[in-house]
C-alpha cells in the first residue's frame, strides 16, 4: 500500500508544483489499486477502510465549499491515502503536512518571499510528511 501512495503523491506532488493543478486519472487510478489490494486482503469491509475514505471524501466537501480556496486534487490524493493507509496514518499524515505547510508559509511571509493571497501547493507537503513517515519507520 505505501507503494501505491508513494506513486501517486510523487506525481501529485511534482504535478503540483508545476502547475498548482491535479489531474483526476491518477488519483483514480490510486483509488481502484487501493481498492483492488484491499479486497484481496480481505480488509475492504473494515472501519479502518470506510473512515480513512471518509477522511478523503470530507477534505473533497471542504473543496467543493471553499470556492477553490483548496484543491479538489488535494482532496482525491488524501482520498487514496485514506483507502490505502486507513484513518490512523492519513490524519497523521494530513497533520504533519499541514505543520510543514505552516512552517514553510509563516517563513515564506516573513522573508517577505510570498504574500497571504498567493497560491501554495499543499500535495508537496503531504509527500514530504509521506517521506518523513516512511524513513523514521525505516530507522
Amino acid at each position: 500500500m505505501d507503494v501505491i501512495v508513494g506513486i501517486v503523491l510523487s506525481i501529485g506532488a511534482l504535478e503540483d508544483w508545476r502547475t498548482k493543478q491535479i489531474s483526476l486519472w491518477f488519483p483514480l487510478i490510486g483509488m481502484v489499486a487501493g481498492v483492488v489490494v484491499r479486497a484481496m486482503e480481505a480488509s475492504l469491509g473494515t472501519a479502518d477502510f470506510w473512515l480513512g475514505m471518509l477522511i478523503g471524501l470530507c477534505a473533497l466537501a471542504i473543496a467543493a465549499l471553499s470556492g477553490g480556496q483548496i484543491g479538489s486534487g488535494d482532496g482525491l490524493v488524501l482520498t487514496v491515502c485514506g483507502i490505502c493507509l486507513g484513518w490512523r496514518r492519513v490524519l497523521t499524515l494530513l497533520f504533519c503536512s499541514m505543520l510543514l505547510f505552516l512552517i514553510v508559509g509563516v517563513g515564506g511571509i516573513l522573508t517577505k518571499r510570498w504574500t497571504g493571497r498567493q497560491s501554495i501547493a499543499f500535495v508537496p507537503f503531504i509527500w514530504s510528511a509521506f517521506l518523513i513517515e516512511c524513513l523514521s519507520k525505516a530507522i
